[in-house]
């Protein structure tokens, strides 16, 4: 059976083998990660109002001339009709 032995490493840092510069950039990393996370989700659960239409139509006569327009496509297609 083998025979460990436990003891705490010595030093000003212990167990720690990244650079300052990497613990940095990695807890810039996860902040970040977390702001985009929680962003999302508001972006996501946030309710939203129906958009309405508030202005005057373009033209009057828009029924008529979308049945025109229907009329000319399909004497395009079938001039028989």
């Amino acid at each position: 059976m083998a025979n460990y032995e436990f003891s705490q490493v010595s030093g000003d840092r212990p167990g720690c083998r990244l650079s300052r510069k990497a613990q940095i950039g990695l807890g810039v990393g996860l902040l970040v990660l977390i702001a985009l996370v929680v962003g999302i989700v508001v972006i996501l659960l946030r309710p939203r109002s129906l958009l309405v239409w508030t202005g005057e139509p373009t033209t009057k006569h828009f029924s008529d001339i979308f049945l025109g327009r229907c009329l000319i496509y399909t004497q395009i297609l079938r001039p028989e009709m």
